[in-house]
């Protein structure tokens, strides 16, 4: 599930979290059934949750890749640069002044890597997804 609030008049959104239960997904495969995963089901409802905040003037959305620990945020940051999202900045690095970067981490709730991407571009690179079978490529 994905959590966030939209900013209409900015024409912007703001993705809190965004969970992917592996633990269930590992369940599924392990009682010998297909697991569609985090490309599956997810990404035709992101798709579609996506489609609705174009269609009502939505053009960009930003999420941060927490920094709880080094590890899981190198793989946060590696997932949605997958998914089309841009590295902004990192927010606790000192490298904007301290009170831009305090009110940052007080509206994302922590420090981490901020991110961003345009929409359509999401749309258009995961497009293939929804293909039949034997077109079905890669993103680039």
């Amino acid at each position: 599930y994905i959590t966030g609030f939209t900013v209409p008049f900015m024409r912007y959104v703001h993705l809190d979290e965004m969970r992917i239960f592996n633990a269930e997904i590992r369940k599924i495969k392990g009682e010998g059934k297909t697991a569609i995963g985090a490309y599956g089901a997810g990404l035709l409802l992101g798709s579609f949750a996506l489609c609705r905040l174009r269609d009502g003037g939505i053009k960009s959305a930003e999420l941060m890749a927490i920094n709880d620990t080094g590890y899981q945020h190198a793989r946060l940051v590696r997932y949605y640069e997958r998914m089309g999202f841009e590295v902004v900045r990192v927010l606790g690095s000192g490298d904007v002044p301290v009170l831009t970067d305090l009110l940052d981490q007080m509206t994302w709730g922590g420090v981490g890597t901020l991110m961003r991407a345009d929409i359509d571009t999401i749309l258009g690179k995961w497009s293939h997804a929804f293909d039949p079978p034997s077109r079905n490529k890669p993103p680039p």
